[in-house]
């Protein structure tokens, strides 16, 4: 039964990667017939069912709550770009921040560097030390706030 169910879970996945790799186009589905149970099959030569039940690695869940909160602050940000670019005149006051980080290594503080950049409203420009300076669209942007709840979560990760 369970490797019934790992089968089904896989080839679901994997269907569902082929449906997006094809944008939908359900002429394609006659070859992801084929395709999908041929990996599906594969898959238990290259990762075989585990004996062991699998554990939860202790930093998932804190990695689960910064993935769900930096997309939540993209759509706010995203929807506050939005409604400034359509605003005449354009409502924009651009201002150059840095600010000192807290986090232990230089792999953690790039990595809030590169994630603030992908946050609407805001642009990583440099990274000296443990210092980040950033483009902000507006001054009144709460950019340091953003990012200091950045670096609180991304130290949850590194200290589960």
């Amino acid at each position: 039964m369970r490797i019934v169910r790992a089968a089904l879970g896989r080839a679901l996945l994997l269907a569902v990667l082929w449906w997006a790799l094809t944008e939908g186009d359900s002429s394609t589905w006659t070859y992801g017939a084929v395709i999908v149970p041929l990996v599906t099959a594969s898959t238990f030569f290259l990762l075989p069912l585990r004996t062991t039940p699998l554990r939860v690695v202790p930093r998932a869940l804190p990695a689960v709550r910064l993935t769900g909160w930096f997309l939540w602050r993209s759509v706010l940000g995203g929807v506050d770009v939005a409604v400034r670019s359509l605003r005449r005149p354009v409502d924009t006051d651009p201002v150059i921040v840095e600010h000192r980080l807290v986090l232990p290594t230089s792999g953690s503080r790039v990595l809030c560097a590169n994630l603030s950049s992908l946050m609407p409203g805001a642009l990583s420009v440099d990274l000296h030390d443990d210092v980040l300076v950033m483009h902000v669209l507006h001054r009144e942007m709460p950019a340091t706030d953003q990012l200091d709840e950045l670096q609180r979560r991304i130290l949850a990760v590194l200290e589960a």
